[in-house]
């Protein structure tokens, strides 16, 4: 069944459990008769596999940090920060660029 889901995701073929039963949607060309044949011959085992892991896909918004003057930073950001200033202050790990972000 991996290798079908490998296919099947190669060929952007979507699939998903709707009451019970797979929705199929792909490409028009791309379902031959073998890949159909495949998924009949695995629908039980896809509609086992989709369902288990239906949930894991919902969107969970994540909570917006309170406003502050600083953050806390990483070990991994503390150790380059700390290397930027005994080396005098390099410029090695500057990457000029802006990026605006907007959220919710």
């Amino acid at each position: 069944m991996q290798i079908l889901l490998k296919k099947l995701f190669q060929s952007n073929v979507n699939i998903e459990v709707i009451d019970g039963k797979l929705d199929i949607k792909a490409p028009v060309g791309v379902i031959t008769e073998d890949i159909l044949n495949e998924i009949k011959f695995y629908k039980k085992d896809l509609i086992d596999f989709f369902s288990r892991y239906k949930g894991d896909s919902e969107y969970t918004a994540i909570p917006k940090a309170p406003e502050s003057e600083s953050y806390p930073l990483t070990d991994s950001q503390r150790r380059l920060w700390i290397m930027s200033q005994l080396e005098g202050g390099s410029l090695a790990y500057n990457m000029p660029g802006a990026v605006t972000l907007k959220g919710v």
